[in-house]
């Protein structure tokens, strides 16, 4: 998570230099969305409660930092 986390700033640090706005989306996590057989991830198959977690992991860490760095955060 900590790349993940450097790229967000990385991203909010470049566009603040060049006086563009950033908005954060927050993904659609639901069970329902997810196929019961998991989601492929490039040549894998990830169990479907693994990527639910791993993912509700990345939007902990988006939220954390459109907080650190007051970046609204959107629902689609």
């Amino acid at each position: 998570m900590r790349h993940y986390r450097q790229n967000l700033e990385r991203i909010l640090d470049a566009c603040r230099q060049r006086h563009i706005d950033v908005v954060f989306s927050m993904p659609p996590l639901q069970a329902a969305f997810v196929p019961e057989a998991g989601m492929r991830i490039g040549s894998e198959i990830v169990p479907r409660e693994l990527f639910l977690q791993t993912a509700a992991t990345f939007v902990e860490v988006m939220q954390e930092v459109a907080r650190q760095h007051a970046v609204p955060v959107v629902r689609h």
